[in-house]
């Protein structure tokens, strides 16, 4: 009877054991992908200091964020705001391109306007089909601050098919992160008929203007090589730039 007892309370010690042990490693790799989400998109964008809320990455243009911020909110006609950060954050866009060259930063003034353009398959040269962003202050998702507005490149501004792919539209993806994805209605009509709509939907240039404009290829140009790069919001809070000094 004695011996039934004792293999009994080492039957819950090696349970008790065994939960723990499995409690562990489950919480392990919630913080390592906790982790990995932070280092591609920074912290969580609300009052922290430093963050990268938005990542665009290509081939195709897709344009990622976390749900901390509450992804890709939609406003009006078919467009998509994200929060970046408080009021009077500054925004610094930074291109990394495949292979070893350099980083190439440049900020973005409050007011301002990025326009990432895909490519004509025909001629493999830059299209005037994309996205356009416009960096304000604003709401979004409920809070005030500096804010994007995400949208297809309007008629104004020279694009003839610019639009999101709807099964995309602020979809989760398997690494957690929320999602909208550039589509080029006019990549299946000549002069691109025939073949594959990634080759017109990859990044050719992005342009930076100081405010909004419907001629977005006036402004500073930043290659995308190849068509794969790398495009990171950074966002610095007021209180991260006062610490500086």
């Amino acid at each position: 009877m004695n011996t039934d007892n004792q293999f009994s309370l080492r039957h819950v010690v090696i349970a008790v054991i065994g939960g723990f042990a499995l409690s562990a490693i489950v919480l392990l790799g919630i913080l390592v992908k906790i982790g990995l989400l932070k280092s591609l998109f920074g912290s969580h964008p609300i009052g922290d200091q430093t963050d990268t809320p938005i990542v665009v990455q290509g081939g195709s243009m897709t344009f990622r964020t976390t749900s901390f911020n509450g992804g890709f909110n939609p406003t009006s006609n078919g467009t998509y705001c994200v929060f970046l950060g408080p009021q009077n954050s500054s925004l610094l866009l930074e291109v990394t391109q495949l292979g070893n060259e350099p980083v190439v930063s440049e900020s973005v003034s409050q007011g301002g306007q990025i326009d990432l353009f895909g490519h004509l398959r025909s001629q493999g040269s830059e299209s005037s089909n994309g996205v356009e962003v416009a960096v304000v202050n604003g709401t979004c998702n409920s809070h005030d601050g500096l804010i994007a507005i995400l949208t297809p490149e309007p008629a104004a501004n020279g694009a003839t098919g610019s639009d999101f792919y709807a099964y995309r539209n602020n979809g989760s993806d398997d690494d957690g992160t929320r999602i909208e994805r550039f589509k080029d209605t006019m990549c299946t009509n000549a002069p691109d008929a025939q073949g594959d709509e990634d080759s017109c939907e990859r990044l050719s240039n992005i342009y930076i203007n100081p405010q909004q404009t419907s001629q977005p290829k006036t402004g500073i140009r930043i290659p995308c090589t190849d068509g794969a790069c790398e495009v990171d919001f950074a966002v610095t809070s007021p209180i991260a730039a006062r610490n500086k000094h």
